[in-house]
Protein backbone atom coordinates (compact mmCIF):
# COMPACT_ATOMS: atom_id res chain seq x y z
CA UNK A 1 0.00 0.00 0.00
CA UNK A 2 2.57 2.20 0.94
CA UNK A 3 4.43 2.00 -2.31
CA UNK A 4 1.51 2.32 -4.32
CA UNK A 5 2.18 5.04 -6.83
CA UNK A 6 -1.45 6.01 -7.06
CA UNK A 7 -1.58 7.22 -3.23
CA UNK A 8 -0.64 10.63 -2.12
CA UNK A 9 -2.18 10.44 1.11
CA UNK A 10 -1.64 7.94 3.60
CA UNK A 11 -3.49 7.49 6.46
CA UNK A 12 -2.71 5.40 9.87
CA UNK A 13 -5.30 4.42 12.04
CA UNK A 14 -3.61 0.95 13.53
CA UNK A 15 -3.34 0.71 17.07
CA UNK A 16 -0.69 3.48 18.36
CA UNK A 17 2.21 1.05 19.26
CA UNK A 18 2.34 0.90 15.39
CA UNK A 19 2.21 4.98 14.23
CA UNK A 20 6.07 5.60 14.31
CA UNK A 21 6.68 2.87 12.08
CA UNK A 22 4.40 3.11 9.87
CA UNK A 23 4.49 6.94 9.38
CA UNK A 24 8.18 6.74 9.41
CA UNK A 25 7.99 4.15 5.83
CA UNK A 26 5.16 6.02 4.17
CA UNK A 27 7.21 9.58 4.77
CA UNK A 28 10.28 7.92 3.55
CA UNK A 29 8.28 6.19 0.55
CA UNK A 30 7.21 10.51 -0.34
CA UNK A 31 3.54 9.84 0.92
CA UNK A 32 2.05 12.87 2.96
CA UNK A 33 0.53 11.20 6.27
CA UNK A 34 -2.34 11.55 8.26
CA UNK A 35 -1.58 9.80 12.21
CA UNK A 36 -4.55 8.94 14.25
CA UNK A 37 -4.51 10.15 17.64
CA UNK A 38 -2.54 9.40 20.06
CA UNK A 39 0.53 10.41 17.83
CA UNK A 40 3.61 8.23 18.72
CA UNK A 41 4.52 7.19 22.25
CA UNK A 42 7.04 9.70 22.99
CA UNK A 43 7.92 12.98 22.25
CA UNK A 44 11.32 11.95 20.66
CA UNK A 45 9.71 9.86 18.14
CA UNK A 46 7.03 12.64 17.48
CA UNK A 47 10.66 14.48 16.62
CA UNK A 48 11.93 11.92 14.56
CA UNK A 49 9.10 12.21 12.14
CA UNK A 50 9.00 15.94 12.17
CA UNK A 51 12.35 15.88 10.66
CA UNK A 52 11.72 13.08 8.29
CA UNK A 53 8.50 14.99 7.25
CA UNK A 54 11.14 18.21 6.61
CA UNK A 55 13.70 16.06 4.60
CA UNK A 56 11.61 14.20 2.72
CA UNK A 57 9.25 16.94 1.91
CA UNK A 58 6.38 15.63 2.81
CA UNK A 59 3.58 16.37 5.07
CA UNK A 60 2.49 15.09 8.55
CA UNK A 61 -1.17 15.91 10.08
CA UNK A 62 -2.29 14.37 13.18
CA UNK A 63 -5.66 13.39 13.61
CA UNK A 64 -6.80 15.63 16.81
CA UNK A 65 -9.98 16.52 15.68
CA UNK A 66 -11.76 18.55 18.59
CA UNK A 67 -9.99 21.63 17.22
CA UNK A 68 -13.16 21.73 15.44
CA UNK A 69 -15.96 21.02 18.06
CA UNK A 70 -18.32 23.81 18.18
CA UNK A 71 -17.52 23.89 21.94
CA UNK A 72 -14.27 24.99 21.98
CA UNK A 73 -14.79 27.20 18.60
CA UNK A 74 -16.99 28.87 21.00
CA UNK A 75 -14.48 28.84 23.72
CA UNK A 76 -11.71 29.99 21.43
CA UNK A 77 -14.02 32.66 20.49
CA UNK A 78 -14.85 34.00 23.77
CA UNK A 79 -11.07 34.32 24.51
CA UNK A 80 -10.64 36.21 21.08
CA UNK A 81 -13.09 38.56 21.44
CA UNK A 82 -12.79 39.54 25.13
CA UNK A 83 -16.30 38.74 26.57
CA UNK A 84 -14.83 37.45 29.68
CA UNK A 85 -11.55 40.56 29.76
CA UNK A 86 -8.65 38.48 30.32
CA UNK A 87 -8.60 34.76 31.50
CA UNK A 88 -7.18 34.03 34.86
CA UNK A 89 -8.25 30.48 34.79
CA UNK A 90 -9.57 28.15 32.53
CA UNK A 91 -10.64 24.13 33.41
CA UNK A 92 -11.09 21.60 30.62
CA UNK A 93 -12.15 18.21 31.41
CA UNK A 94 -11.99 14.50 29.30
CA UNK A 95 -9.19 15.74 26.57
CA UNK A 96 -6.74 16.82 29.14
CA UNK A 97 -3.56 18.77 27.88
CA UNK A 98 -4.74 19.75 24.14
CA UNK A 99 -7.73 22.36 24.17
CA UNK A 100 -5.25 24.16 26.64
CA UNK A 101 -1.86 23.70 24.18
CA UNK A 102 -4.16 25.15 20.92
CA UNK A 103 -5.57 28.10 23.47
CA UNK A 104 -2.43 29.01 25.16
CA UNK A 105 0.73 27.20 23.94
CA UNK A 106 3.68 26.00 26.26
CA UNK A 107 2.85 26.31 29.82
CA UNK A 108 5.88 27.24 32.16
CA UNK A 109 6.04 24.80 34.04
CA UNK A 110 3.79 21.29 35.10
CA UNK A 111 2.22 19.71 38.34
CA UNK A 112 0.41 16.78 38.13
CA UNK A 113 -1.38 14.07 40.49
CA UNK A 114 -2.69 10.93 39.52
CA UNK A 115 -4.70 8.33 41.29
CA UNK A 116 -6.76 5.24 41.50
CA UNK A 117 -10.47 6.23 42.41
CA UNK A 118 -12.21 2.94 41.70
CA UNK A 119 -9.64 1.82 44.73
CA UNK A 120 -10.05 -1.67 43.24
CA UNK A 121 -6.32 -2.67 43.50
CA UNK A 122 -4.69 -1.64 40.37
CA UNK A 123 -1.91 0.75 39.96
CA UNK A 124 -2.47 2.24 37.04
CA UNK A 125 -4.05 6.05 37.73
CA UNK A 126 -8.11 6.31 35.99
CA UNK A 127 -7.75 9.84 37.55
CA UNK A 128 -5.88 12.08 36.65
CA UNK A 129 -5.69 16.43 37.82
CA UNK A 130 -2.88 18.38 35.96
CA UNK A 131 -2.08 22.08 36.59
CA UNK A 132 -0.58 24.03 33.83
CA UNK A 133 0.92 27.55 34.80
CA UNK A 134 2.16 30.55 32.30
CA UNK A 135 4.04 33.47 33.18
CA UNK A 136 3.22 36.92 31.87
CA UNK A 137 -0.27 37.01 32.97
CA UNK A 138 -1.35 34.33 31.56
CA UNK A 139 -4.16 31.65 33.03
CA UNK A 140 -4.05 29.13 35.44
CA UNK A 141 -4.93 25.77 33.24
CA UNK A 142 -6.49 22.70 35.17
CA UNK A 143 -6.76 19.29 33.07
CA UNK A 144 -8.99 16.83 34.50
CA UNK A 145 -9.93 13.57 33.79
CA UNK A 146 -11.34 10.33 35.58
CA UNK A 147 -13.72 7.95 35.73
CA UNK A 148 -15.70 8.37 39.18
CA UNK A 149 -18.02 11.89 38.32
CA UNK A 150 -21.76 11.46 39.41
CA UNK A 151 -23.46 14.39 37.69
CA UNK A 152 -26.48 14.93 35.72
CA UNK A 153 -24.73 16.83 33.03
CA UNK A 154 -20.71 16.25 32.52
CA UNK A 155 -18.83 19.78 33.14
CA UNK A 156 -16.67 20.23 29.66
CA UNK A 157 -15.12 23.52 30.02
CA UNK A 158 -14.75 26.84 32.37
CA UNK A 159 -13.27 30.20 31.99
CA UNK A 160 -13.13 32.67 34.11
CA UNK A 161 -12.18 36.07 33.32
CA UNK A 162 -11.42 39.68 34.35
CA UNK A 163 -14.61 40.53 33.24
CA UNK A 164 -16.71 37.45 33.18
CA UNK A 165 -16.83 34.09 33.15
CA UNK A 166 -18.30 30.52 31.05
CA UNK A 167 -19.29 27.03 32.10
CA UNK A 168 -19.45 24.40 29.77
CA UNK A 169 -21.38 20.93 30.26
CA UNK A 170 -21.51 17.81 28.23
CA UNK A 171 -19.23 16.62 25.05
CA UNK A 172 -19.50 17.54 21.52
CA UNK A 173 -22.36 15.53 19.50
CA UNK A 174 -20.44 14.84 16.47
CA UNK A 175 -19.33 11.38 17.94
CA UNK A 176 -23.35 10.19 19.08
CA UNK A 177 -24.40 11.27 15.56
CA UNK A 178 -21.98 9.14 13.91
CA UNK A 179 -23.11 6.19 16.37
CA UNK A 180 -27.13 7.19 15.50
CA UNK A 181 -26.12 6.91 11.53
CA UNK A 182 -25.88 10.73 10.50
CA UNK A 183 -22.67 11.94 8.49
CA UNK A 184 -20.89 14.90 8.20
CA UNK A 185 -22.73 17.05 5.46
CA UNK A 186 -26.40 15.72 6.72
CA UNK A 187 -28.78 18.55 8.05
CA UNK A 188 -27.93 19.30 11.67
CA UNK A 189 -24.79 17.63 12.16
CA UNK A 190 -22.67 19.12 15.01
CA UNK A 191 -25.12 21.05 16.16
CA UNK A 192 -25.92 21.23 19.44
CA UNK A 193 -29.62 21.64 20.90
CA UNK A 194 -30.38 24.74 23.27
CA UNK A 195 -30.57 22.15 26.25
CA UNK A 196 -26.51 22.03 25.79
CA UNK A 197 -25.90 26.05 25.04
CA UNK A 198 -23.35 26.79 27.88
CA UNK A 199 -23.68 29.56 30.73
CA UNK A 200 -22.20 32.96 29.99
CA UNK A 201 -21.73 35.82 32.91
CA UNK A 202 -20.59 39.01 32.06
CA UNK A 203 -20.21 42.05 33.84
CA UNK A 204 -22.45 45.14 33.28
CA UNK A 205 -21.17 48.13 35.40
CA UNK A 206 -20.56 46.19 38.92
CA UNK A 207 -23.00 43.07 38.72
CA UNK A 208 -22.94 39.86 37.05
CA UNK A 209 -25.34 39.55 34.62
CA UNK A 210 -25.93 35.85 33.54
CA UNK A 211 -27.47 34.37 30.20
CA UNK A 212 -27.21 31.06 27.67
CA UNK A 213 -25.32 31.42 24.93
CA UNK A 214 -24.93 28.80 21.94
CA UNK A 215 -22.50 27.18 20.51
CA UNK A 216 -21.11 28.80 17.58
CA UNK A 217 -21.65 27.37 14.12
CA UNK A 218 -19.88 23.97 14.35
CA UNK A 219 -16.92 23.09 11.52
CA UNK A 220 -17.03 19.44 11.67
CA UNK A 221 -14.49 16.54 12.08
CA UNK A 222 -14.36 16.54 8.29
CA UNK A 223 -12.40 20.08 8.48
CA UNK A 224 -9.28 18.12 9.41
CA UNK A 225 -9.07 16.34 5.69
CA UNK A 226 -10.21 19.29 3.73
CA UNK A 227 -7.76 21.60 5.19
CA UNK A 228 -4.71 19.04 5.15
CA UNK A 229 -6.44 18.65 1.11
CA UNK A 230 -5.48 22.62 0.87
CA UNK A 231 -1.99 22.21 2.45
CA UNK A 232 -1.04 19.11 0.33
CA UNK A 233 -1.73 20.70 -2.43
CA UNK A 234 0.06 23.91 -2.36
CA UNK A 235 -0.44 25.36 1.22
CA UNK A 236 2.69 23.81 2.66
CA UNK A 237 3.58 23.27 6.15
CA UNK A 238 2.47 26.11 7.32
CA UNK A 239 -1.43 25.05 6.04
CA UNK A 240 -1.45 21.79 7.73
CA UNK A 241 -4.04 21.90 10.37
CA UNK A 242 -2.75 20.25 13.21
CA UNK A 243 1.43 19.85 12.78
CA UNK A 244 3.47 17.14 14.18
CA UNK A 245 5.10 19.81 16.07
CA UNK A 246 2.54 20.53 18.19
CA UNK A 247 1.18 17.53 19.19
CA UNK A 248 4.95 16.50 19.78
CA UNK A 249 4.59 19.89 22.70
CA UNK A 250 1.76 17.93 23.86
CA UNK A 251 3.06 15.21 24.57
CA UNK A 252 6.23 16.65 26.14
CA UNK A 253 3.13 17.88 28.40
CA UNK A 254 2.18 14.58 29.30
CA UNK A 255 5.86 13.64 30.19
CA UNK A 256 6.35 16.06 32.60
CA UNK A 257 2.74 15.09 33.93
CA UNK A 258 4.17 11.91 34.37
CA UNK A 259 7.27 12.91 36.07
CA UNK A 260 5.53 15.25 38.33
CA UNK A 261 3.17 13.01 39.21
CA UNK A 262 6.02 11.01 40.56
CA UNK A 263 8.25 12.84 41.62
CA UNK A 264 5.73 14.72 43.48
CA UNK A 265 7.15 18.01 42.24
CA UNK A 266 6.91 20.83 39.73
CA UNK A 267 8.64 19.90 36.49
CA UNK A 268 9.61 22.80 34.58
CA UNK A 269 9.44 23.04 30.78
Amino acid sequence: LIADPSLDIIVITTTPDTHFAFAKSALEAGKHVIVGKPFVPTSSEAQQLVDISAKTGKLICVYQNRRWDSDFLTVKKLLDDGTIGRCVEFETHFDRYKPAYVLFGMPESVNAVFANQRNDGGEEPDSITVLLRYGNGGPLVTAKAGVMSVETKQLRYWLRGTKGSFKKFHLDVQEDQLKAGLKPGDGGFGVESEERSGELVVLEGDKPRGSVLKNVEPLTYATLYSEFAKAVGGGGESAVPVKASQARDVLRIIEAAKESAKSEKTVKL
